[in-house]
């Protein structure tokens, strides 16, 4: 990137779509977690995401920061990068990079199942999503797919858990409005 050479606008609008579609989700996840967690929490609940609400924007901007500007820099602090290097590395990181998008959502998922004594599916979360269907993908990805697609492992992980938890929240909602109900 060579800001006096390079056309700047078509350099600002790559990084503008990539901040602005990772800000949506950000909102959105927000937004979500605030629901479900009202729901099911109530006032305590949603008083403790507001605590965590900025640490959790921190962290999530270094991530955006290291994910859409900073994948170069990063080759340069593991090694002296080649030209080929340098061509790839950047759409490595990234692709992986994806799976940080849902790891929040597996993550605290675990201790939500937990606090709900749902230890059973805490577990499956846990232990598929950092074993099993990861270490299966890492395997057979590369062989259906070609040696590149190694990288895609853990996005696909993390969606796959991801669509695992919603179902199991939404489970464990409706049962938590039954009992309440009665």
């Amino acid at each position: 990137m060579n800001l006096l050479q390079d056309n700047v606008r078509k350099l600002y609008f790559k990084y503008f779509g990539a901040a602005f579609g990772s800000a949506m989700v950000s909102s959105i996840y927000g937004l979500v977690d605030t629901a479900v967690v009202g729901q099911s929490l109530g006032p305590n609940g949603t008083g403790a995401l507001a605590v965590v609400a900025p640490l959790w924007n921190l962290i999530y901007s270094l991530g955006l920061l290291t994910g859409i500007g900073g994948s170069d820099l990063y080759l340069y602090v593991f090694m002296k990068p080649t030209a080929r290097i340098l061509e790839i590395g950047p759409a490595i990181i990234r692709t992986y990079a994806l799976s940080f998008l849902l790891l929040p959502l597996n993550v605290f998922s675990t201790y939500y199942f937990q606090a709900l004594m749902q230890p059973q599916t805490a577990f499956i979360v846990s232990v598929f999503r950092g074993m099993l269907i990861s270490g299966a993908l890492i395997l057979i990805l590369p062989l259906l797919a070609g040696p590149d697609s190694i990288w895609l492992a853990m996005p696909i992980t993390e969606l796959l858990i991801g669509l695992y938890v919603i179902h199991q929240m939404h489970a464990s909602t409706r049962s938590l409005k039954t009992i309440k109900q009665s």
